[in-house]
């Protein structure tokens, strides 16, 4: 019997690239899992919105389970997403991204409630992921960064260019501090992967400020999207 899993999702190149390995290695995953913020568009910890999420969703052809709370509440909001999955029959929960520092806990908070943790690119560098991506053929663009001074950055495509640009050749580090920096609050959307069976084509969109946790974390994310659905 095929143990099902739950995937951490908040639809950017490192839980598509997750769920790319994951199901080529022929594991069952059973549903993708977001926790929301208190925001207009309910975005996702990493920014994204969930029309944009659920967009993701079908056509993957795999649920979207959600919980909705304050930034300030990952705790309670982990209890209540745990109690959900477990009840999907879902034993084990990955993420594709999570900082090093937050790897423990996350780990330590979800096998409280009775959930195995696995963390695939732990370690690996964010270079490289970026460049397997590419090469695996994913279209991605910025759609949240941890400072206004690179906002225009927003609705970048994530590309070779990109990729040389803040990594250089071979990629495997930031070029620079400031752009370790940067890279640190920078997240993506995937329009397009290989698991897709049509592409997201996004034809508008804003460029708004974004609070969590009463303030505590500022960000700027794309907003109000307007997209539709392709064929390739």
């Amino acid at each position: 019997m095929f143990e099902k899993y739950a995937l951490a999702w908040g639809g950017g190149k490192d839980s598509c690239l997750c769920l790319h390995k994951m199901l080529k290695e022929g594991k069952k995953v059973k549903c993708l899992f977001t926790r929301l913020c208190k925001t207009p568009s309910g975005s996702g910890f990493l920014g994204t919105n969930r029309e944009m999420l659920r967009a993701q969703s079908g056509l993957l052809g795999i649920p979207l389970v959600t919980v909705e709370g304050d930034y300030l509440e990952r705790e309670k909001m982990e209890e209540k997403g745990a109690k959900k999955l477990k009840s999907l029959g879902v034993k084990k929960m990955a993420f594709g991204k999570c900082l090093p520092e937050l790897c423990d806990l996350t780990r330590n908070e979800f096998e409280t409630y009775g959930l195995e943790t696995m963390f695939p690119f732990r370690g690996v560098p964010e270079a490289l992921l970026v460049k397997e991506c590419i090469d695996l053929g994913f279209k991605m663009i910025v759609s949240c960064v941890g400072s206004s001074d690179i906002a225009e950055w927003l609705g970048r495509e994530i590309d070779s260019e990109f990729l040389e640009e803040f990594y250089g050749k071979p990629p495997v580090f930031p070029k620079s501090q400031k752009n370790s920096e940067v890279l640190g609050g920078l997240q993506s959307f995937v329009q397009d992967c290989p698991l897709f069976g049509k592409k997201i084509e996004i034809t508008g969109f804003k460029k708004v400020p974004i609070s969590f946790g009463q303030g505590s974390v500022k960000v700027k994310a794309l907003d109000s999207v307007e997209f539709k659905l392709v064929e390739k």
